[in-house]
């Protein structure tokens, strides 16, 4: 394995920190003892394997059932922190995971789970601190390693990242979650024909394995290969599963790679141009590359769209394409059809911030502070975000995480915007 190509690296991090399971969880930590602490061990399997499928609704339900059955938990919030990285802001995930560190510090599988937290969010240098803590429960533990392996590669720790790649071959040798994870790690390094192989093998050995499928797809399309064959590929999997289509083909894996891509969903759309998330995903890869005019025509009308989630992805479309009222407008409708999602209401913090309207901004930040149940991690979120150049937006930014300060004085994310927004 080498580091020949690592421009890549975070949008490839973005799937593949979703992807890495639980595998066989031997650790013995659940809650009590005898049958409970395994079926404890057991939900926490079910939840994974949910998340593997990307029902990233069902898991974090799931999760939320085992936190209230096991408040005093730690690996019960570790669970629901990665099940939340499908479903929710930063915010959550990173009160969850606090949680879980201050009630079971040493317990290898909160370690885990913030292990991957970490790799989700490309953070090397946590990734290697749990990682580390993560193998003392399960030294061979396979996904751990092949995190480890990236994130000393990320350091310029190429000796270690090859003992933890070799350390975790054998697994990939029947595990199609394993295969996965090495061609994405082949990607990472430019070796675009070995990546194609694994992805070749799962796809044959289990057919149903969607991730597989619409991975090899985009991997052909920004490599120019076969694009007819690629976009009907592509089409069959939208038609499977539309937004986690979209999901995992949110950012480029390849240099240079959004070209091709385009190509081939505009060849997509045509094939099912009554299939939502193909626009949304043309719309938004349009956008991004700075044609604005095709993107606006791709993106479907927003004022029909009774899904929040694909408000959501028009939001940020629309933003990008700096309609910002229009931006609004949709976070509006998405915010309404969802009023408990703080994601939504967070979409509308953003637009509103974007159109300078701030008393209305603060309080739809509020709200947001309210719905992300008023932790730490959310005033900082809030009081960030508000940290505007303009004074208006300065001051009630300000106020925001003066407010969290009163809940939370030692809040390091909170005094970290609190510091910066006074030193700017």
């Amino acid at each position: 394995m080498n580091a020949r190509r690592w421009t890549s690296m975070t949008a490839i991090s973005a799937v593949l920190g979703l992807l890495l399971g639980l595998a066989a969880l031997t650790v013995p930590a659940g809650p009590g003892s005898g049958s409970a602490a395994s079926a404890s061990i057991d939900e926490l399997q079910a939840i994974d394997d949910l998340m593997l499928e990307w029902r990233w609704d069902e898991a974090r339900r799931r999760a939320d059932e085992l936190v209230r059955e096991h408040p005093d938990w730690g690996p019960a919030y570790g669970a629901r922190a990665v099940a939340r990285l499908g479903t929710s802001g930063h915010w959550r995930v990173r009160a969850d995971l606090r949680r879980a560190r201050q009630l079971d510090p040493d317990s290898p599988l909160v370690h885990r789970f913030a292990c991957r937290v970490a790799f989700r969010w490309m953070v090397p240098e946590d990734v290697v601190r749990h990682g580390q803590a993560a193998l003392e429960g399960d030294p061979d533990d396979p996904y751990v390693l092949q995190m480890l392996s990236v994130a000393y590669l990320l350091l310029g720790r190429t000796d270690e990242a090859t003992q933890a790649w070799e350390s975790s071959r054998e697994e990939m040798a029947t595990d199609p979650r394993a295969r996965c994870v090495a061609a994405l790690s082949l990607i990472y390094s430019g070796e675009y024909d070995e990546a194609e192989d694994q992805l070749a093998w799962i796809s044959s050995s289990h057919p149903n394995h969607l991730y597989a499928a619409v991975l090899a797809a985009q991997l052909r399309a920004e490599l120019g290969r076969g694009r007819s064959r690629t976009a009907s590929s592509l089409a069959n999997a939208f038609g499977i599963d539309g937004q986690r289509t979209s999901r995992i083909l949110e950012s480029p894996l390849t240099d240079g790679g959004r070209d091709g891509l385009i190509a081939v969903l505009r060849q997509v759309h045509r094939l099912r141009p009554d299939n939502l998330w193909p626009r949304l995903t043309l719309a938004r890869y349009l956008a991004a590359d700075g044609q604005h005019e095709e993107a606006l025509a791709a993106l479907p009308d927003w004022h029909e769209l009774d899904d929040p989630a694909a408000l959501i992805w028009c939001r940020q479309v629309l933003m990008d394409l700096n309609q910002e009222l229009e931006s609004y407008e949709a976070a509006q409708r998405a915010a309404k059809l969802a009023p408990d999602s703080d994601l939504a209401i967070y979409g509308v913090v953003l637009s509103l911030a974007g159109l300078d309207r701030w008393t209305e901004a603060a309080e739809a930040a509020r709200r947001f502070v309210s719905l992300a149940e008023g932790t730490p991690e959310a005033y900082a979120a809030a009081g960030g975000l508000m940290g505007s150049e303009t004074p208006a937006g300065f001051r009630r930014g300000q106020a925001i995480l003066d407010e969290g300060l009163g809940h939370y004085p030692a809040a390091p994310g909170i005094l970290r915007w609190k510091a910066h927004g006074l030193h700017e």
